[in-house]
């Protein structure tokens, strides 16, 4: 029997789409809000591809940390490396200037030496092979300079090139 019409269908037909509505709406019910996703993968796959984006996840994050850390390293070594060259650089500033220092004291030992004003037998004794060693080669300099200025470019008969005044 029809509800709204009160009439009885003989095929049962309207019961039965009835009863199917019912269902259908019953369903639409409990799943409003929830959406499957469309794809063609089993029940088992789709727990796999969330096991591989949580396993991707994990090692990118693993991945970020390290290069994190190499990048903190990196960074500390390279000031420790820049502090260490200041320190170098500062070193060899010292260093140069006390080179100086004993060079421009031998100079003025050395004038001295040479002008006769030194008389002390302990510095005789100590430096005075050193003083005439100094003396041997500021006379060979001087020799060295004198030929060079003597040096003259000369080109020879026949385009061969010849140095100096004196020609062997």
């Amino acid at each position: 029997m029809d509800e709204n019409t009160g009439k009885v269908d003989e095929t049962g037909e309207a019961a039965e789409n009835k009863a199917a509505e019912d269902a259908a709406a019953s369903a639409g019910a409990e799943n409003a809000g929830k959406v499957e996703p469309e794809t063609d993968a089993k029940p088992g796959e789709q727990d796999s591809s969330a096991k591989m984006k949580e396993q991707f996840v994990d090692v990118s994050k693993k991945v970020g940390k390290t290069l994190s850390e190499w990048g903190n390293k990196v960074a500390q070594k390279s000031g420790e490396l820049i502090e260490q060259g200041k320190l170098e650089y500062k070193i060899n500033t010292v260093e140069r200037k006390i080179a100086k220092s004993h060079r421009e004291a031998g100079e003025k030992l050395y004038n001295l030496w040479s002008q006769g004003r030194v008389e002390d037998r302990i510095v005789l004794d100590l430096i005075g092979e050193d003083l005439e060693g100094i003396s041997g080669l500021a006379s060979e300099l001087a020799t060295l300079r004198e030929l060079l200025d003597n040096v003259k470019y000369q080109p020879k008969e026949g385009g061969e090139e010849s140095e100096g005044k004196d020609s062997s």
